[in-house]
């Protein structure tokens, strides 16, 4: 049986970061008299002197330093207890999952991802690379609670089962690296593109843009952003979301491509996808509205 209470470690706790019974007391709400024997009966169950009185202010002991980590950590785990055991009380999601396009801007990612953690810090939001078959999939089997893909204009309408919501059409454009030859051209043609190797991102097939975007007989496909950001510094060009290519991490190592045939950025669609069956909880429908806030004002920025 344990032989103080959370009333005495917190009002140690107190005393120790205030270093003074009068303002332990006003930051508990309690008596300053309550305060002092809270200390006074941990110090006769623990057997131990946990201040030194014979100042003005207390001052802990060499015996209370290790106790007031280990208190700190015992007050913070049951502060964490009840804050889970209100959340399940509220039925709000212990987990929540969500599968992104490998091009689903990282500003989107970590603001979301704030806005969860600061709204609802006992649940755990996972983050997962994955294609928009594999997206479809994991929500009709239950596996994750979102999914956020691009979208092409022939697949814009989900499989039975799974509702969507347009986030809207993010720009892309045709980049090379800083010196590659064909940026000495003043304006590119098709047919000069067309001659060169072009890198494309895997996830763009999987969204169904694979046929749409392969303009080169010389074509290789790639999986990983880094890898392929990696070889266009050796030659090729490739279709990039202008997010990535002109952020600060590319500043300076790729360039935009002038072509004769585009007359400004294109754009591909991105899309939330759901179960429309499935359960929505507090987080995730404030997972939804957060994702839709960051893709309203990434647009409107542009």
């Amino acid at each position: 049986m344990l032989r103080f209470s959370f009333d005495q470690l917190q009002a140690f706790i107190a005393v120790a970061e205030q270093g003074s019974f009068s303002k332990a007391a006003r930051e508990l709400k309690k008596d300053r008299s309550t305060i002092h024997q809270q200390v006074g009966n941990l110090e006769i169950d623990l057997g131990l002197t946990l201040f030194n009185r014979s100042g003005k202010f207390p001052v802990m002991t060499e015996a209370a330093q290790p106790l007031f980590r280990h208190a700190l950590l015992v007050i913070r785990q049951a502060e964490q207890l009840q804050s889970v055991s209100e959340s399940l009380y509220s039925r709000q999601e212990p987990e929540l999952t969500i599968y992104h396009d490998i091009t689903l801007p990282v500003a989107v990612i970590r603001s979301v991802d704030a806005a969860l953690r600061q709204q609802f810090p006992d649940t755990q939001i996972h983050w997962l690379h994955r294609g928009k078959q594999e997206g479809v999939e994991a929500l009709l089997s239950g596996k994750v609670d979102l999914s956020i893909v691009m979208n092409s204009a022939r697949a814009m309408v989900p499989p039975k089962g799974i509702a969507f919501t347009n986030l809207g059409f993010m720009a892309f454009h045709f980049y090379t690296a800083c010196d590659s030859p064909l940026q000495s051209l003043p304006i590119v043609t098709l047919n000069e593109l067309q001659s060169e190797q072009q890198y494309m991102l895997e996830n763009y097939a999987n969204a169904g843009l694979g046929e749409t975007l392969r303009m080169s007989a010389r074509n290789s496909m790639i999986s990983n952003m880094d890898v392929l950001l990696g070889l266009l510094q050796d030659s090729g060009w490739a279709l990039l979301p202008l997010h990535i290519a002109e952020s600060e991490e590319y500043c300076g190592r790729l360039k935009r491509l002038e072509v004769d045939f585009l007359n400004h950025v294109g754009r591909w669609g991105y899309a939330l996808l759901y179960c429309e069956q499935g359960k929505t909880g507090p987080v995730k429908t404030a997972a939804m509205e957060a994702v839709k806030k960051q893709f309203r004002m990434l647009l409107a920025a542009e």
